[in-house]
């Protein structure tokens, strides 16, 4: 048994660190998303829901490898993440995610493909782990993981920008830059949207990083450059969910600065009217028009498909995995059991992540994703936490997935979202965890 501070306890205690860095950096580039294994044994294609290791999964991976390495050698961090763990689960909302993780395995049983429920649940099992990971790390490390996800994102931001400019690719196809078919930004990631939610979400922790850390001069000058560049690209994406969202980020920090410096009449007038005024100017500046037809064509989008697959399950769901189908022209019903397809081969799920949830685990399943999701949303009820300005970005994502599909159905990007949750419980128990 080697002590806490061996050499060996200490490179692992700092790859962790890195690993934690790496995974939202490594989900949000084309180069590593795009490299994937998929069941060739099958000749199946699944979109989004399928089985597909790609090498963004490798920080992700390699943590749960390391973390059991440092478990088997080291004492103290056993009883550390045993802790972090009672610390947790002292909050049903942290409860309500193993229970919806149960859930998961148990769809499995009804599922029509019970392997993909099975990979599923095991996929998110293990983000819960990181999130423990994530609480049980010593203290200062979570301000480098901001800091790294903030630096990558002002790149991000700043390519995004130059694409625009460029109006197409700036030539750099070696790093994993995909070719631009129109004129919106893509960076570094296959979708506009895409990496509009990742900007969207280093934006709103640009804003928590300032107030955890406004006392630093240098931290005051990075935070500058890297909010214009991060702001910069998620305008040069031309996505209105996520400009529209940031908005409302910038409506909340709005809100408590004139919450405690001015009265809170005035807080409560001016606050939703800035926000309904920023709210039309990001549909001007992102140029998409106000087409009703078109706003309500997409909203049917964000929905129709999902209540489809909802309907043939009301009660329990289709199965975790189940909704985004798409089976190979040359696998037959008889193969592989399915549900009925739309004629292009598709159940489209639409983008309103909930009403997917819905239709995969029916109403206990959304009930135990928006418990999960409650605790942090009702940290903004303190303006003076540490972690409120992580509550303002959760609650920017959850605004997002209404009509954004990535943070939920896609695994690789769910990743996302529980590695978020872990860092505001990283600084909601900072004083009872952190400082042991």
């Amino acid at each position: 048994m080697q002590t806490a501070s061996s050499p060996t306890n200490r490179t692992l205690a700092g790859l962790q660190s890195i690993l934690l860095s790496l995974i939202p950096l490594f989900v949000a580039h084309t180069w590593f998303d795009a490299i994937s294994v998929t069941p060739t044994a099958f000749n199946i294609i699944f979109e989004l829901h399928g089985i597909v290791l790609k090498l963004s999964d490798f920080p992700f991976f390699v943590l749960m490898i390391v973390t059991t390495l440092r478990c088997l050698l080291d004492e103290p961090y056993r009883q550390r993440l045993r802790s972090s763990i009672n610390a947790l689960l002292r909050w049903r909302s942290n409860q309500a995610w193993f229970g919806l993780v149960a859930l998961m395995f148990l769809s499995a049983l009804w599922a029509r493909a019970p392997y993909l429920a099975v990979y599923q649940a095991v996929y998110t099992l293990l983000m819960l782990v990181m999130i423990v990971v994530m609480v049980a790390s010593q203290a200062g490390q979570a301000r480098w993981w901001m800091i790294t996800l903030i630096t990558g994102a002002c790149l991000q931001g700043l390519l995004a920008v130059a694409q625009v400019i460029n109006n197409g690719s700036v030539g750099l196809g070696w790093l994993g830059e995909p070719a631009i078919p129109y004129g919106r930004a893509f960076g570094l990631t296959y979708n506009p949207n895409t990496l509009a939610g990742y900007l969207l979400i280093a934006s709103a922790l640009t804003f928590a990083f300032a107030w955890i850390n406004v006392r630093r001069s240098s931290t005051r000058v990075l935070i500058l450059f890297a909010g214009i560049g991060i702001v910069a690209g998620l305008l040069a994406t031309r996505s209105r969910t996520s400009v529209i969202a940031f908005v409302l980020v910038v409506g909340c920090w709005l809100f408590r600065w004139l919450w405690l410096h001015l009265s809170q009449r005035f807080t409560m007038i001016i606050t939703p009217l800035v926000i309904v005024i920023g709210v039309f100017t990001a549909f001007a500046v992102v140029g998409r028009g106000f087409d009703t037809r078109e706003i309500s064509n997409r909203l049917t989008f964000a929905y129709a498909g999902s209540w489809v697959a909802y309907r043939q399950s009301p009660i329990l769901g289709v199965g975790v995995g189940q909704v985004m189908l798409r089976v190979d022209s040359l696998i037959s019903a008889d193969t592989l059991p399915y549900y009925d397809l739309q004629s292009d081969g598709l159940l489209q799920p639409g983008h309103n992540a909930y009403l997917n949830v819905l239709a995969e685990l029916g109403p206990i399943g959304l009930l135990l994703l928006l418990v999960g999701l409650a605790a942090p949303l009702i940290g903004l009820r303190n303006l003076n936490n540490s972690s409120w300005g992580l509550s303002v970005c959760l609650l920017a994502v959850v605004c997002a997935m209404l009509f954004e599909f990535q943070f939920w159905l896609d695994p690789h990007w769910r990743a996302i979202l529980f590695w978020l949750i872990g860092l505001y419980w990283v600084y909601r128990l900072q004083p009872e965890q952190l400082k042991t």
